[in-house]
């Protein structure tokens, strides 16, 4: 069981490495349409040992003899119900904790640009009134998933997270997905299958996003439609979060 300390000295150091984005180009891939909407990946985020803590941390956070539970579907913000079947397929641990997620989103923001490109959202993700959204933190709440042969979670697009506080809005628009193994595409002892990919409306066309231990894809909630893909050999970890703004009206 690990305590608090360890906690707090999780992600305590810097990245070994420079970081860097890389925005996936929608004009040069088989989904051109989705040029504009906003997907990237930042590799290196956490070191595969890091990976490894994190796993360790969440199944730590859960007085249970089995931490993994049944996924379930979110219906709205606080409401959620068992999938049905043949829809999403994989095991979860729920873990909210600010301090550790501060410090994922910290490991993302150390590459340069990366605050001013979240720093706000732009009109077309949210709706067109006076006032803007601008960055508050990310989510506490993180989402631990295992896939295992033969599990999947079928095309969908992100809802947002929403509520109010102090007479302001808050509400998520980008999706943070953190990888937590290696794919097959890198080690041959890694996951094979269980992309992250992104589909055409026709579902026929597609650009995937492979796991890669400690690879962060963040990508906006509207409009992005995506698949868990199935896992075929090995097990799949991953972690999602998202990204929360408040809402900031133009002083009249």
């Amino acid at each position: 069981m690990y305590i608090m300390a360890d906690k707090q000295e999780f992600l305590s150091t810097p990245t070994a490495a420079p970081l860097a984005v890389h925005h996936i180009d929608w004009r040069s891939t088989a989904i051109p349409e989705y040029d504009g909407r906003l997907a990237c990946t930042i590799d290196g985020v956490l070191a595969p040992s890091e990976c490894d803590e994190l796993l360790k941390l969440a199944e730590a956070s859960v007085q249970a003899d089995e931490p993994w539970q049944p996924a379930l579907i979110g219906l709205t913000p606080g409401t959620q119900i068992a999938s049905r079947p043949g829809y999403r397929e994989s095991d979860r641990i729920i873990w909210c904790d600010q301090a550790v997620t501060d410090k994922i989103w910290a490991r993302c923001m150390s590459v340069d640009g990366s605050e001013a490109l979240f720093a706000t959202v732009p009109q077309q993700y949210g709706k067109v009134r006076q006032g803007e959204w601008r960055f508050a933190r990310p989510n506490e709440r993180m989402s631990f998933l295992r896939y295992g042969p033969g599990q999947y979670f079928k095309p969908h697009c992100d809802g947002p997270y929403y509520y109010d506080a102090d007479d302001t809005e808050y509400q998520t628009h980008y999706t943070l997905q953190l990888y937590l193994c290696e794919s097959r595409e890198d080690s041959p002892d890694g996951v094979l299958g269980g992309a992250t990919s992104f589909l055409a409306k026709d579902k026929k066309r597609r650009v995937d996003v492979h796991p890669k231990a400690g690879r962060v894809l963040i990508f906006q909630h509207e409009g992005l439609l995506h698949e868990g893909a199935e896992v075929r050999e090995g097990i799949k970890y991953t972690m999602r979060t998202d990204v929360l703004y408040k809402w900031i009206r133009d002083q009249q």
